[in-house]
């Protein structure tokens, strides 16, 4: 009976374990983290800031003069980013993208896409620094 109460218990705990490391495939993975393009920004990387607080910001490249703005939720592995600068567009943006153990991949289904950069399905933003 005793065998039988510990082998429960360590399965508890292991399953508790493995919870826990699933559950930071979302906003622990991506928030605080700067994310860079490498491959075609405007003068530099195309980079992606995701902030703690829920917000975001990016700059295409180096001497781009937009900032793009807005709020960020995380549903499974995709994180989605609502551009809230609407004075540059007829509608605000949003754009998806796979969150990965190095970075963010970026999904052409169902995003807008950017202003000035235009990505192809599967460009990859690798955390930066």
């Amino acid at each position: 009976m005793k065998r039988r109460y510990w082998i429960c218990l360590l399965l508890a705990a292991a399953a508790l374990l493995c919870w826990g490391y699933f559950k930071t495939t979302g906003e622990q993975r991506v928030a605080g983290k700067t994310f860079a393009w490498e491959e075609g920004g405007f003068g530099g990387a195309f980079t992606i800031d995701i902030h703690e607080d829920g917000t975001f910001q990016y700059y295409e490249g180096a001497l781009s003069s937009y900032i793009g703005v807005g709020t960020w939720e995380i549903d499974g592995s995709v994180i989605t980013l609502k551009d809230d600068t609407a004075a540059y567009s007829s509608r605000n943006r949003k754009n998806h993208f796979e969150i990965q153990d190095d970075g963010l991949i970026w999904v052409e289904a169902g995003s807008d896409n950017f202003l000035y950069i235009q990505l192809e399905d599967g460009a990859a933003f690798p955390v930066k620094g």
